[in-house]
Order: structure tokens, then C-alpha cells, then sequence
């Protein structure tokens, strides 16, 4: 691969990484499903066909823009068409730039740890939204459509990269990357280390240093908690910010507390470690066999799905703030009774948004199905071989 072609793959999967970042953010922050289309990246001067245009500038070693566009459908449901004039111009009050202003600093911050991991620190500037058209400098640039049952946007990422060796920088990066993935798969719980606990696991980093982990605490031989999380971002910051976490979730969630107030003090001391783009979603359940009650907390992440042995599967819708952005929030648990036999999973949203089967993404709704059925009819189910492998013991 020369020169070029290896600048444009980097442009291409760092656009590819902020668009997930927007669909993440508009679902934590407004519970609004969107997915970017694969087949329409490419690399192109910018243009969009939408009036509604959000962005910011960032600068360092390199100098480029995040840029996200919506149509009038998604403006809508966002609250912004309404304060659009006749020609599209921001003549009244534009009341919800400040919720798109959130969602781009939050998603393009994201992104921009992980240019950093590659280029060193960089500066972002504040974002702005423009309600018409638009220039960005002739910079490498590259375009995704992203559409959800809410209407469209498309996301942009904007990079100099005229005078830079990107695959010097990329290599050295993957270098750290990959010790830190070591690192992390190192302190991972097994089924073996705590057999009492009787769970399964399947574990696939989409980066080399994900933002997924999940850990497993045995109380005494009848009492067992279980904590999926993900920390927002995949670079080498949030891998070291993993074994943080771990150590947080080790102190705090213990027999000696509820549930509760375990969430609630890591909730407040990750509010004073965390940056202000970065978060953890998480779910946590604590299973007592003595009196078969299952205690399930939800901190903006994807549902538990308990597994009834007789009956139907279903997802244990449980709303929470994600931890880390808010102070003092408090959080409430769902109690479900359970019997021998009973299953449940925890997941991350990395099933949902496509990391497995090659791509392919499944809705909450699918991950229903899908781990609603023993595990011999797994299978028929494309591209998920390693999910079964992971529940192998089902059945």
C-alpha cells in the first residue's frame, strides 16, 4: 500500500469511527437508533444535500473538521426544523443548537482521542451549527450516510494530511495498541477462575484496546454479581482506563453494599476522573440463589435479556443515567424471580452495532432472538459462530 492509499484508508475508517460515535451519542443522549450505511462511504470533497449542518475544527500535527448534516426529518424530531426560516436561514432562535452541540462535542472528542493515539495531542474548538451552506478547506475528505427511523444526516471527516507519513505513525500506534490489549485480556475473569458463578463467556475487542470489559464477583457461595460495561471510545487512554474501572467495581461492589449505592459512588468518583467526552454505560446484576431473586441495574446500556427454562425470553427494559456525566444521580433496580435452570445474558452494544459476523449488526431485538434458543440452533443464525462457541454449555 503507498503513500496515498494509505492516507485515504486512515481518512476512511476515522470517518467510518465518527459516524458510530454520532449514532452512540444521539442514542445515549436522545434514545434514537441510527446506523451508518458502509456502502456509501467514500473519500470526496465535502458536500451535503442537508441545510443543517454541525461541525468542528480540531488542530495539532494535523488540522481538520468533524462535520455532521441532517435532513428536515431528523431536525424535526430533534426540536431544530421548527426554528428554521423559509429559506432555511437562521433567523429565530435556534433553541436546540446546544443539544447538537453536545452530541458533536461529544462524539468528535471521542474521535479525536483516537487520532491522538496516532498524531499526538491535538486541539478541538467549540462546534457550531449553520443553517444553509457551507466551505471547509480543500483538505482529504471523506462522506457516510447514516439513516435511522427518525430521518437522516450524513457525517464528514475532514483531514491534512498533504505532509504527513501516515504509516510510520499508524505502525507505532498499533505497536502500543497492542500491549495494551495484552494487558487488558490479562486481568479478563474465566468461568474457571470462579466456577460457583456458572457463566460463559465470549470476549472479541473490535480495536486492539476496546472500551468493552466485563468482570465477575463472587459474595459467597450463593451470591454473585456481574458487570458488562463500555467505556466510550476504543484507543489506548481507554484501555488504561479500563483496569480504573475494574479497580472502582472491585472496591465498591461488594455484600456490604446495595447494589444502589455501589453504582452511585463509582457514578461520582468517574464524574471527577473521566474527560468530558468520555463515559461508561454498564449493566450490573447480582444473582441471589438462597432466595431466587435476580437484582439488575441499567446505566445507559443495552437491555439484560433473561432466559427463562420454560416460557418465553425477554429483554429487562431497566432506564439509568451513564455513569460518569452526572453527579449524584440516582439509580434504581429491577428484582426478578428466578429458578434453577433460568438464564441471562449480558452484552455489550458491540453486538448491536456490528463488530461480529463481519460486520454485521443486530438490533437488541435480534440479540433476543438470537439468545432466546438453546444453543444448538444457534448456528443458523450467519456469521455468529463465535456466539455459540461462547455459550457452548447451553443446552
Amino acid at each position: 500500500m503507498d503513500g496515498k492509499q494509505e492516507k485515504e484508508s486512515y481518512l476512511l475508517s476515522t470517518t467510518v469511527y465518527f459516524a458510530q460515535r454520532i449514532c452512540r451519542v444521539m442514542h445515549d443522549m436522545a434514545q434514537l437508533e441510527f446506523s451508518p450505511l458502509m456502502d456509501s462511504l467514500k473519500p470526496a470533497p465535502f458536500a451535503t444535500p442537508y441545510r443543517v449542518v454541525i461541525f468542528s475544527t480540531f488542530f495539532g500535527k494535523i488540522t481538520g473538521q468533524f462535520v455532521f448534516s441532517m435532513d428536515r426529518a431528523a431536525a424535526a424530531v430533534l426540536g431544530v426544523a421548527p426554528h428554521l426560516g423559509r429559506d432555511n436561514r437562521e433567523d429565530t432562535a435556534t433553541l436546540s443548537s446546544e443539544f447538537l452541540k453536545e452530541v458533536l462535542n461529544t462524539a468528535s472528542g471521542q474521535s479525536l482521542m483516537e487520532l491522538e493515539n496516532v498524531l499526538g495531542n491535538l486541539t478541538l474548538l467549540p462546534p457550531s451549527v449553520v443553517y444553509g451552506e457551507i466551505e471547509f478547506p480543500e483538505f482529504m475528505c471523506a462522506g457516510i450516510e447514516v439513516k435511522g427511523d427518525f430521518g437522516a444526516f450524513m457525517c464528514h471527516c475532514c483531514l491534512n494530511l498533504a505532509d504527513l507519513q501516515i504509516g510510520k505513525e499508524l505502525e507505532e500506534a498499533r505497536r502500543k495498541l497492542t500491549l495494551v490489549h495484552e494487558s487488558q485480556n490479562a486481568m479478563l475473569v474465566q468461568p474457571e477462575d470462579i466456577p460457583i458463578a456458572r457463566f460463559s463467556v465470549f470476549y472479541s475487542a473490535l480495536d486492539e484496546a476496546g472500551g468493552d470489559f466485563y468482570d465477575v464477583f463472587k459474595f459467597d457461595d450463593n451470591l454473585c454479581g456481574y458487570f458488562v460495561a463500555d467505556i466510550a471510545g476504543h484507543d489506548i487512554g481507554v484501555g488504561f482506563l479500563t483496569a480504573s474501572v475494574r479497580a472502582l467495581l472491585r472496591q465498591n461492589c461488594t455484600v456490604h453494599f446495595s447494589p444502589e449505592t455501589s453504582v452511585g459512588t463509582i457514578n461520582n468518583v468517574l464524574c471527577d476522573i473521566l474527560s468530558p467526552y468520555e463515559y461508561v454505560t454498564g449493566c450490573y446484576a447480582v444473582l441471589d440463589r438462597r432466595t431466587g431473586t435476580l437484582t439488575v441495574l441499567n446505566m445507559g446500556h443495552p437491555p439484560l435479556l433473561l432466559i427463562p427454562r420454560t416460557g418465553e425470553a425477554r429483554l429487562i427494559q431497566s432506564d439509568g443515567d451513564v455513569l460518569g456525566m452526572f453527579r449524584n444521580t440516582t439509580y434504581s433496580a429491577v428484582q426478578l424471580k428466578v429458578s434453577t435452570g433460568d438464564r441471562f445474558v449480558l452484552y455489550t452494544d458491540g453486538l448491536v452495532e456490528g463488530s461480529l459476523g463481519g460486520g454485521m449488526g443486530i438490533s437488541c431485538r435480534k440479540a433476543h432472538a438470537l439468545f432466546g434458543v438453546r444453543s444448538e440452533r444457534i448456528g443458523r443464525y450467519p456469521g455468529y459462530d463465535p456466539l455459540q462457541r461462547g455459550v457452548q454449555g447451553w443446552g
